[in-house]
């Protein structure tokens, strides 16, 4: 016999689908199955197994007519030593319902086990042995009628996103967070003034000239003051960013200092620069963590300050573009205001191709603003005298970062959008890495997510740049393709090995999201880290939009991240997505996306 469609002669539109135990349909999956005994069968004979044990699989499959509702049949031989629960298995586009059904009685007829909502096409029933009562399950025919048309069903949300493992553990561990940089909207070039971060002197901390200022006692050999360039990088030419970090020593209010950002002019024509700034100088790092997620709000916000509307350099000149606030020696408790810690942006307002500035950072005694300029000048060509415990004076081993400072293509990274599977999410969640340098996981090159530098000292590594004040900008597509029952996730950010602050926008729509959706929302800030008083190392980036996003059965959301991490730490950090307890659901919540 082969699978019979059949029209009906009540409806002209009704038609049905056999498919029997010896059709090209039907297919035994697995297990052993054998012929029975028994008559009552349809067509030639039905097929029988054991109940229990190793899950013996029969399948049969029709290729319906139309879109449309269909009431499903089976057929099968009943006998006393039957299942009283055979487990019927009716595929649809959202996925099977299981229909147990008595095969102790009910023998030799069409037994209905219900109306589905099925798709032209292949569609099947599948039955196995795995009942809980009985001795063998029997396996003959099954009927697929026509009842009325619908529209296609589509199955549950896209596949999920195939993402490469870095493997391993430690920094390895997880997988790598698709994505790469592209050229930030906001300035040209990025300066990571980092050397020294702790400081005992007055003098130049960081400059981005071809040879770094040797220091008052000369310790530091001329071949780690001269820094490294790739890619022909000669000078800043355009709009920068400058990043401090500074710790001044002693604390105890017998050397106050202040901090300076000085340009000097290389340039052939006057070039005039619009700064802004938000440099704080109060707290201890690690005491005061709201220093820096508050800085991170603010640059985020773009809430800064204005130390000089702009400033004007001739050429063969310098002046100073931004300064700090006298620290080291100011406030109730010295102690506790010791750090320079802040972000400067500088708009090149008349710059062309001749341009070529030098910027420095110059840590000069405190005094009053009006001496800036001229103490900064005067110490230009002396650096600073480190104090930190990390040497600058050797050169590190093959694999030691030291310090991630240097210039670099300002950039914004991106990632591309990830489609996840909340449904398929185990306990411990996606571990998603991120700022993976090659120095920082040498044995996961796959996972560099930084760009290189161009100018840097000799002793720092020119394939990373930390993750300090980067911009980060991630979408994740969250699925559910679970037809019956409701999913939820949360999306976390963790960094085990240092305290990070953060500094964050999220929002989630139905709707794939736009820069302009994310950064219409306000700023949030956070910290994680092994020292926090509430030992959390993962901080939930959803709390602002309510906390644990649930999804009901085939339903979908889409969450956009913007955020810029602050710390002590340039090491690499993580987003986990995990699964979440699911929150009740209204009933219009539960339809099909």
């Amino acid at each position: 016999m082969i699978a019979q469609v059949v029209a009906l002669a009540t409806t002209a539109t009704a038609q049905e689908v056999i498919v029997d135990n010896i059709d090209a349909g039907f297919q035994k999956v697995s297990g052993f199955w054998f012929a029975s005994s028994n008559s009552g069968y349809y067509g030639t004979n039905s097929l029988v197994t054991d109940v229990g044990g190793s899950e013996q699989r029969v399948r049969w499959t029709a290729q319906l007519p139309a879109d449309g509702e269909y009431d499903v049949y089976a057929w099968w031989v009943a006998s006393s030593n039957r299942a009283t629960d055979a487990p019927y298995e009716v595929i649809t586009p959202l996925g099977s319902s299981t229909v147990t059904q008595d095969q102790t009685t009910n023998s030799s007829r069409w037994n209905r086990l219900g109306t589905f909502t099925l798709n032209q096409g292949a569609a099947s029933v599948e039955l196995t042995n795995q009942a809980a009562s009985g001795t063998y399950v029997s396996a003959d025919a099954i009927r697929w009628v026509f009842l009325r048309p619908t529209d296609p069903i589509e199955p549950c949300a896209a596949e999920p996103t195939t993402i490469p493992s870095l493997g391993g553990s430690g920094n390895c561990f997880g997988l790598d967070l698709p994505g790469a940089p592209e050229p930030h909207p906001g300035a040209k070039w990025a300066i990571h003034s980092d050397l020294p971060e702790l400081f005992s002197s007055t003098g130049v901390l960081y400059s981005t000239r071809a040879v770094l200022p040797p220091d008052a006692g000369n310790t530091v050999p001329l071949a780690l003051r001269t820094q490294t360039t790739t890619s022909g990088f000669t000078t800043i030419d355009d709009d920068f960013d400058l990043f401090l970090f500074h710790i001044t020593q002693p604390g105890d209010g017998s050397a106050p200092r202040r901090i300076v950002v000085y340009v000097q002019n290389e340039g052939p024509q006057a070039v005039t620069i619009r700064p802004r700034q938000v440099i704080v100088t109060q707290g201890l790092i690690g005491n005061i963590h709201e220093m820096e997620s508050n800085l991170g709000r603010r640059w985020m916000e773009e809430n800064l300050d204005t130390r000089y509307d702009t400033v004007t350099i001739p050429a063969g000149g310098g002046a100073p573009v931004g300064y700090s606030n006298n620290f080291g020696g100011f406030g109730a408790t010295i102690d506790a205001n010791v750090n320079c810690f802040g972000m400067l942006r500088a708009d090149v307002l008349n710059a062309d191709a001749n341009t070529n500035l030098v910027v420095s950072v110059v840590a000069i005694p405190s005094g009053n603003t009006s001496g800036i300029a001229a103490s900064a000048a005067s110490l230009l060509n002396v650096a600073a005298t480190s104090a930190d415990s990390v040497p600058i004076t050797t050169t590190p081993g093959a694999f030691e970062l030291r310090r991630a400072v240097g210039v670099f293509p300002n950039f914004q990274w991106r990632g591309e959008a990830v489609t996840l599977d909340a449904a398929a999410l185990t306990p411990s969640g996606v571990s998603l890495q991120m700022a993976l340098s090659q120095i920082q996981a040498f044995s996961c090159p796959a996972g560099r997510q930084t760009v290189p530098m161009v100018r840097h000292p000799g002793f720092a590594h020119g394939d990373t740049i930390g993750n300090y004040m980067v911009d980060y900008r991630v979408q994740f597509h969250l699925v559910n393709r679970n037809p019956s029952e409701a999913k939820a996730f949360d999306i976390t950010f963790g960094r085990s090995g240092a305290d990070i602050g953060l500094a964050w926008r999220v929002a989630s729509s139905a709707l794939p999201l736009s820069d302009a959706d994310v950064d219409a929302v306000a700023v949030s800030t956070a910290w994680a880290g092994p020292s926090q008083a509430d030992g959390q190392l993962f901080d939930s980036l959803l709390d602002p939009v309510g906390g644990p996003i649930t999804l009901p059965p085939c339903g979908e959301r889409y969450v956009a991240v913007r955020f810029t991490v602050l710390g002590n730490s340039s090491l690499p950090f993580g987003i986990k997505v995990v699964p979440a307890a699911p929150k009740p659901l209204p009933p219009t919540a539960w339809v099909v996306h």
